[in-house]
């Protein structure tokens, strides 16, 4: 009895495992590049870029494997730009986005930029959720800044990763669900709470990301293992 019930448990982990392990969607990771090199498949949309403006591939802060994105602001200009790069679709179910940082900087106008979510292709109405960064806060807001909620707090030269829950085209999710984990190390995350945004379906199929720095921003933040995911 008690080898059949370990059997029994074994299969259905085995089952569980083999269903959790389906590979992402889509993954930013920016392995096989040299730093200095602008990231594979990012480029800037609209704006003006200065010199002092950095977005390059980093192996200085990393989480996994040798190579980061960075993006540097100097904080002395009011230039902005909309600097991103297109996924692949996630169909049906619902579609989960994880994007793990960490910010450095300091000063009035630190952390000061947001990650602005799009339906492909990429146009201002099809913007369906934004993940602000300021101050040390991480906000959900839905794709029109009508209505927000404060995700949670960060601090300066750690991992955090913000994780979305977006409704797609051929599910039947019609809310945006977010959350801010914290690393805390070895591989492991530390959940924070979830919070619902009403949102609809979206205008198309995903998607586009764009960093977009505010005027007068200063900081650097570095992104690592991106994944966009199907979740049924």
């Amino acid at each position: 009895m008690w080898k059949q019930t370990i059997a029994g448990v074994t299969a259905g982990l085995a089952v569980a495992l083999s269903m959790a392990a389906e590979p992402p969607v889509w993954k930013a990771d920016f392995e096989g590049q040299f730093p200095g090199e602008v990231p594979k498949g990012w480029r800037q949309h609209w704006g003006k870029k200065i010199d002092a403006d950095v977005r390059q591939v980093s192996n200085m802060v990393v989480l996994g494997g040798n190579n980061s994105m960075l993006i540097e602001r100097s904080g002395t200009d009011s230039a902005q730009w909309g600097f991103g790069t297109e996924t692949k679709d996630v169909a049906d179910g619902t579609a989960l986005l994880t994007v793990p940082f960490q910010v450095q900087g300091n000063g009035k106008h630190a952390f000061n930029f947001n990650l602005e979510i799009f339906s492909h292709p990429y146009q201002t109405g099809s913007r369906f959720a934004v993940i602000g960064f300021a101050n040390g806060n991480v906000t959900l807001t839905d794709g029109k800044w009508k209505n927000g909620q404060k995700l949670g707090s960060y601090e300066p030269s750690k991992w955090y990763r913000a994780v979305l829950r977006l409704p797609t085209l051929g599910g039947k999710q019609t809310e945006v669900i977010g959350r801010l984990d914290r690393f805390l190390g070895d591989g492991k995350w530390e959940k924070g709470p979830e919070f619902k945004l009403a949102a609809g379906a979206p205008k198309g199929k995903w998607g586009w990301l764009l960093i977009v720095p505010n005027p007068g921003s200063k900081f650097k933040a570095y992104f690592d293992e991106i994944t966009l995911e199907r979740v049924r």
